[in-house]
């Protein structure tokens, strides 16, 4: 897909906070020339100039698993590569929450993961984010897709834990999986959280993208609910044209993410992907819109809200179609339309 109005949008917006950093900066000297600075009023200007240089742009993908939150992110971000750089298939694959940006400061792009035991402690991700012993290094080659992809698959990975240990660190026991082999046990995600430094265009920009797990694990994690979701200028949330809006869909829109909508700071839409599964081959293109349509709107009554707030796509047609250079099959993929909305 072209990105070039995203990348253009964020260009503007870099250049947006160089020229307020300029103009702080030229204000401080001023007040420093003519003595009239204040330490009140530095620290406000230091604040306000450390703010800029960080701030970020922020587009959180939030859902149930095999909504195709990583296949859309794959789509939207890392076709260039020709392959899925970030897990996706069947079932739970992103067992974590996972967080994409590119760090200024790093020489190497990388993967630091947190384990699960961490929760055993009671600390925050943000506390742990200052004890870089804590986490475990995963180095990137972005010169090497196969690599990276293999190095991404360490994200999703699990492990088999006792529904007591499960209990212990916040997971709620009945809605995780048995362990294959192990009827005793259940599985869990073995990383209680990943950050992503990647030299992508756009995340070099200041773009980050937020993939967060199933409802389980924003619950047991307050911070994603709390500090990381507020933050989003953008939240897409995941639904399954096959499915509509389930029980647990409606759950994380009315707990976590209906009451961000009311704010004019953030971009709140439903993402009915997977469209291709309704897809009727022999029928007409009219025919497979109208039905469309009506899983939109019935989605629409569900969430309380207008059916043009739902976008529909289909993630792996978007993907695959741009990996093989078909237009009409991106087109018909609809991820332009989604592409077009981020940007504006």
């Amino acid at each position: 897909m072209d990105s070039a109005r995203l990348s253009s949008q964020m260009d503007a917006y870099l250049q947006w906070r160089r020229d307020i950093y300029r103009e702080l900066a030229r204000y401080r000297d001023w007040l420093n020339q003519h003595h009239v600075q204040s330490p009140d009023l530095e620290q406000k200007l230091q604040q306000a100039m450390q703010t800029l240089k960080e701030d970020r742009i922020t587009i959180a993908f939030v859902g149930e698993f095999s909504r195709g939150k990583t296949e859309l992110i794959n789509a939207l971000f890392f076709s260039q590569y020709g392959t899925r750089i970030l897990p996706s298939g069947a079932g739970r694959t992103t067992m974590c929450p996972t967080e994409l940006f590119y760090d200024h400061r790093a020489q190497d792009s990388y993967i630091r993961l947190l384990p699960i035991e961490t929760r055993m402690v009671g600390s925050s991700i943000a506390s742990f984010r200052k004890i870089p012993d804590k986490w475990v290094h995963v180095p990137l080659n972005a010169k090497d897709p196969k690599m990276m992809k293999k190095a991404f698959a360490e994200v999703a990975n699990n492990k088999a834990v006792s529904p007591n240990e499960a209990a212990a660190m916040g997971f709620q026991v009945e809605l995780l999986e048995p362990a294959p082999d192990k009827p005793d046990k259940v599985l869990i995600p073995a990383w209680r959280h990943a950050i992503i430094n990647f030299d992508h265009p756009l995340l070099r920009q200041g773009l980050t993208i937020i993939d967060k797990p199933r409802l389980n694990a924003l619950g047991c994690e307050p911070e994603l609910t709390f500090s990381l979701l507020p933050e989003a200028q953008s939240i897409l949330l995941l639904l399954s044209a096959s499915t509509g809006v389930s029980a647990t869909d409606l759950d994380i829109w009315n707990r976590h993410i209906r009451d961000l909508a009311l704010r004019e700071s953030t971009g709140v839409y439903a993402v009915l992907n997977k469209i291709d599964a309704v897809w009727d081959e022999l029928e007409s293109d009219a025919y497979n819109q109208k039905a469309l349509g009506t899983i939109r709107a019935q989605c629409a009554r569900q969430l309380s809200i207008a059916p043009d707030e739902i976008l529909t796509v289909s993630a792996k047609e978007g993907l695959l179609a741009q990996v093989g250079g078909n237009q009409a099959r991106l087109q018909k993929s609809q991820l332009p339309a989604l592409e077009e909305l981020l940007s504006n």
